[in-house]
């Protein structure tokens, strides 16, 4: 089974260049924590951190589907992405930071509580206790050579987001060269190319990558895999299609609730995270009205079910997607740090320049068959200077021929790894 992977990436450039010198860095490859090891347990996750990311992530979410067209695929990392504006957010100060801190649902918590929250959380996802799952997570800081940064943001970096330290020439072809090969391997290959060539006014790229690498609990048998109709407008039509239907049965968390029903799937030997497929009714506007719940509760993913027994009809699913975010972050309160004139970030550098984002893109990947769950997302940020209802007595049969939600949750910090919507499962 191929290993799930997320990646982002985020970019400063500077608007005008000055001469100044840049600090020290450290070598490629030299600030990678060991394996294996966790350094934190599970009772020092801090609750607050976790539901930000994911009430971030999936009102991001909920703002794409939005956007979608009718017949096309969602699919992000909240936690990719979230990961990624909080060590920008770091930097922040004014109403820069006061409008990230909203969007990301950070208000009120100072950097070194973010920070702390987000070791831990890396820390716990990066060293799971099961051997069907290998999840990593890794970041640097691509540092412009003509620019001094502020000591404090990096050694944040690299202390609170697992970060790596590398110097660049702007100037120099072989530096986007460099950044390529560095998602290329913490990606496994799965991400070869992350940017064509370096802005000539950048002063500092920020990359993180997620791996997640998970089995099915109970694999599915892929001899009774058949071929099955798809109904992508929720109804028969004559837009429907064939796709490989997975078809299992078993006790599974399950419920059937106002306007969907939803199961959970287990990912690991020790069922250590899953897989949620959210299924809403056979009505008008069933999918759009789910979007907009999930965009508002994250319980639809994370809480609790009951375990119920039967029958799970799933098509096997692979597809990418890519989203520019600009947008919506925009709408959801992130404007300032879009501005060349009123940005802030001093904490990053503290030049008589003004840093700001220019732009944010997301790509994502995904496949589910018999073995197991894959995904990859990257993302782009360009700155620049300037409860269930009681059980029926029969045992369910959920069959997901028609677009369905999913989301792949880490089961011990609850945290939203993927989520996204499939309208069609063959779109490759």
């Amino acid at each position: 089974m191929k290993k799930a992977r997320i990646f982002a990436i985020v970019a400063f450039a500077g608007l005008t260049l000055t001469g100044l010198a840049g600090c020290g860095r450290g070598e490629e490859g030299a600030i990678l924590p060991e394996k294996g090891v966790r350094q934190y347990s599970a009772s020092r996750l801090d609750p607050a951190v976790v539901d930000a990311s994911n009430r971030f992530g999936l009102s991001l979410y909920g703002r794409l589907t939005e956007a979608k067209e009718s017949d096309g695929n969602v699919f992000m990392s909240p936690l990719s992405v979230s990961a990624a504006l909080a060590l920008v957010a770091r930097g922040a100060a004014g109403e820069t930071d006061a409008g990230m801190s909203k969007a990301l649902g950070l208000e009120g918590m100072t950097n070194d509580h973010i920070g702390s929250g987000y070791r831990v959380l890396l820390d716990l996802l990066r060293h799971p206790n099961d051997d069907d799952v290998i999840m990593t997570f890794a970041s640097s800081l691509w540092m412009a050579g003509h620019k001094m940064f502020n000591p404090g943001f990096i050694s944040g970096s690299v202390s609170d987001y697992a970060a790596e330290t590398f110097a660049y020439d702007a100037e120099d072809d072989s530096a986007a060269k460099r950044m390529n090969d560095w998602a290329a391997k913490r990606t496994d290959g799965a991400i070869k190319k992350v940017i064509d060539r370096i802005d000539p006014n950048s002063a500092l790229y920020v990359l993180n990558a997620i791996d997640f690498d998970g089995a099915w609990t109970s694999p599915f048998n892929a001899a009774v895999t058949n071929r099955a109709r798809f109904h992508p407008t929720g109804f028969p039509s004559e837009e429907d299609f064939f796709v490989q239907m997975m078809t299992q049965g078993g006790l599974y968390e399950y419920a059937k609730l106002d306007g969907y029903e939803t199961i959970r799937l287990p990912i690991g030997k020790k069922d250590s995270a899953y897989l949620a497929v959210v299924l809403p009714d056979k009505a008008e506007d069933a999918l759009a009205k789910l979007q907009a719940k999930l965009a508002a509760d994250p319980k639809i993913l994370t809480g609790k079910l009951e375990s119920r027994r039967g029958t799970i009809e799933l098509p096997k699913t692979q597809f990418a997607y890519s989203a520019n975010l600009n947008e919506e972050l925009k709408a959801m309160g992130m404007e300032t740090a879009f501005d060349p004139l009123n940005a802030s970030f001093p904490g990053i550098n503290d030049e008589p320049q003004t840093l700001f984002i220019s732009n944010v893109e997301h790509f994502s990947s995904f496949e589910m068959n018999e073995d197991g769950v894959s995904a990859s997302a990257a993302t782009i940020v360009e700155v620049e200077v300037g409860a269930a209802s009681p059980p029926p007595e029969e045992p369910f049969r959920m069959s997901v021929d028609r677009p369905f939600v999913v989301g792949i949750v880490d089961r011990e910090t609850g945290v939203i790894l993927f989520v996204g919507t499939v309208s069609n499962p063959n779109a490759e």
